[in-house]
C-alpha cells in the first residue's frame, strides 16, 4: 500500500551522527562489547542502591544518564572514544525489562570477539541538545535501522535476543 503522509515524513528523517572531537561517529560505531558488558553487570550490581528488578528504563535514568549527560555521547562510545568500533550484533530489548537479565542474555548469546549495539547503550540518552535528540535516533533512518542496513552490508548476523 501507499504510505500515508505523516508515514513519509516520518522516513525521511535521516539518522543523526554522534560527534567526537567533530568527527561523525555513525550508530553502527555506537557499540560496547561483550567484556565492557561483563564488566558493567559487576559494576551494577556492586552498586549498594542497585537492585536485581530495576528496569532499563531505570539503568538508563540512574546510569547511563548520569555518566553521559552533556557529552552528546552515548555510553558505549564513550567507552570507546580512542578506537572506536564496527557492530557485528544488533540487540533490540525492551525497556521494561531487568536490566541485568538484558546484559545478562547478550553475554550467554555473543563471543568475545562482538561488538554490540544496545539501543539503552548505544543511543545518547541525555536528550540535552548537547548530542542528536531521542528522536533523531528513534524514527525515520533509525540509529537501530541504520546498524541493521550495515550489518546486511557486511553479512554479519543481527538478533533480536530478548
Amino acid at each position: 500500500g501507499e504510505n500515508t503522509w505523516a508515514q513519509r515524513i516520518w522516513l525521511s528523517v535521516p539518522a543523526k551522527p554522534q560527534a567526537v572531537h567533530g568527527a561523525p561517529r555513525w550508530p553502527h560505531e555506537w557499540v560496547i562489547s561483550r567484556k565492557q558488558c561483563r564488566e558493567l553487570l559487576k559494576e551494577l550490581r556492586a552498586r549498594p542502591n542497585w537492585d536485581r528488578g530495576n528496569t532499563v528504563n531505570t539503568l538508563v535514568s540512574d546510569f547511563v544518564v548520569p555518566k553521559t549527560e552533556g557529552t552528546g555521547l552515548g555510553y558505549a562510545l564513550t567507552l570507546n572514544l580512542q578506537s572506536p568500533k564496527e557492530a557485528t550484533v544488533a540487540v533490540s530489548h525492551p525497556w521494561d525489562a531487568s536490566a541485568e537479565e538484558v546484559l545478562e542474555v547478550v553475554l550467554r548469546n555473543t563471543n568475545e570477539k562482538d561488538n554490540i549495539f544496545i539501543g539503552a547503550l548505544s543511543l545518547y540518552q541525555a536528550d540535552d541538545g548537547r548530542g542528536p535528540t531521542l528522536q533523531d535516533q528513534l524514527f525515520g533512518d533509525s540509529a537501530f535501522g541504520h546498524v541493521l542496513e550495515h550489518l546486511h552490508e557486511r553479512n554479519q548476523r543481527s538478533r533480536c535476543l530478548c
